[in-house]
């Protein structure tokens, strides 16, 4: 299986001395992964984490895919770091929408807050969810009903879910300023403990 783009012939020659390294995560945990050489600041390539296949960059060099179960525990530190930062950014988007009364960004931007946070957790447990859906049931599955996380906190993620589809895909989408705010305040503080959570088990 060839990659495409090439990868430049002035970067051949370097080729051995570089590394595979996460770089960006993706929805439901789909890792992308940097190919980084010393004598270079940024990536050569980038290359979406797949099946155990054999890609060929070139006829001198050929660098064997990475599956997600074969990442290191500092690699998955990584990853979920980058979730957690994206799960931040959101939220401060959130808030700034909140300002301009843009209810239906304030309501996706605060989904994928949670969203992006919850997949960080699962990403350092290893635990997988091909959808949206499957994010909210497994989030249910084995972080409500374990007790880490109360029947509220479900409740409120799935409620979210719905609120962001409501607001991305109907025509019209009411939230008064009253609730968003109150949502805002409940997804901060729901999103700093499953943050606490994450930096626990990144350190055991």
């Amino acid at each position: 299986l060839l990659v495409s783009p090439p990868l430049p012939q002035h970067h051949l020659s370097h080729i051995e001395n570089c590394t595979w390294e996460p770089s960006a995560v993706s929805c439901f945990s789909r890792l992308r992964l940097a190919l980084r050489c010393p004598n270079h600041t940024s990536a050569l390539y980038t290359k979406p984490m797949a099946s155990r296949k054999l890609y060929s960059l070139s006829p001198q060099c050929r660098i064997r895919s990475h599956n997600a179960m074969t990442l290191t525990k500092d690699q998955l530190a990584i990853a979920a770091n980058l979730l957690v930062e994206k799960s931040k950014r959101n939220l401060e988007q959130a808030i700034k929408n909140a300002s301009l009364d843009y209810w239906d960004l304030v309501a996706n931007r605060l989904y994928y807050s949670l969203f992006h946070a919850v997949t960080a957790m699962m990403t350092l447990d290893g635990i997988k969810a091909g959808s949206h859906k499957g994010t909210s049931a497994q989030f249910g599955r084995f972080y409500v009903l374990t007790g880490q996380f109360s029947r509220q906190d479900g409740m409120l993620y799935s409620r979210l879910q719905t609120m962001r589809e409501k607001a991305d895909y109907q025509n019209v989408f009411t939230l008064s300023e009253e609730e968003g705010t109150k949502l805002i305040e409940s997804v901060t503080e729901l999103q700093t403990r499953i943050c606490m959570t994450i930096a626990e088990k990144a350190k055991s």
